[in-house]
């Protein structure tokens, strides 16, 4: 469990499994700067990031991992766009959790198990972190990339001030 950072290009997509908010990729393929091939499986992405999520795509990726399924919630890529979403995998496991344990809850105490994990998981979510990770110790890379146009959806995208005008980018289906 933890926040996973890879500097390089897209290699490959996997088969996307499409949901109302985004999708699952099966895998997503990544060559690092020095030439190292990393395979994720089961990576969740919301549409705002997938529009930027591309095969050949040059840049940063961001993943946040919880055992076997990781979120790929931010991405910087090196033509100046961004995309970095708000919404945290750990938070939507650990409400369906406790959704599921109160029911159970009254089957032999089945449910006081999924309650648990749900409230650990809840107790260690930090937004902060995902955001201290995304933006970095540096402010003045900071604050441009802080500027963001707001989706309905809740997440954010904008391009990186260093393209003369500001554009809205429409994120695409998975």
């Amino acid at each position: 469990m933890g926040l996973i950072g890879i500097n390089g290009r897209v290699t490959a997509l996997g088969q996307p499994i499409l949901l109302q908010d985004g999708c699952i990729y099966n895998w997503i393929e990544c060559e690092d700067k020095s030439g190292q091939i990393i395979n994720l499986s089961n990576v969740t992405v919301t549409k705002d990031v997938s529009s930027l999520c591309d095969v050949g795509m040059v840049g940063e990726l961001y993943f946040e991992s919880l055992g076997s399924e990781k979120q790929l919630f931010g991405i910087k890529r090196s033509d100046g766009h961004v995309a970095y979403d708000k919404q945290s995998l750990r938070g939507k496991i650990a409400i369906w959790c406790m959704l599921v344990g109160i029911p159970l809850l009254f089957i032999w105490g089945v449910g006081i198990l999924l309650i648990l994990s749900g409230l650990t998981l809840i107790l260690m979510q930090t937004p902060a972190s995902r955001k201290r990770f995304f933006y970095g110790p540096d402010q003045q890379e900071a604050e441009p990339l802080r500027r963001q146009v707001p989706y309905a959806s809740g997440t954010t995208l904008t391009v990186c001030p260093s393209s003369p005008e500001p554009r809205t980018l429409r994120p695409r289906p998975c």
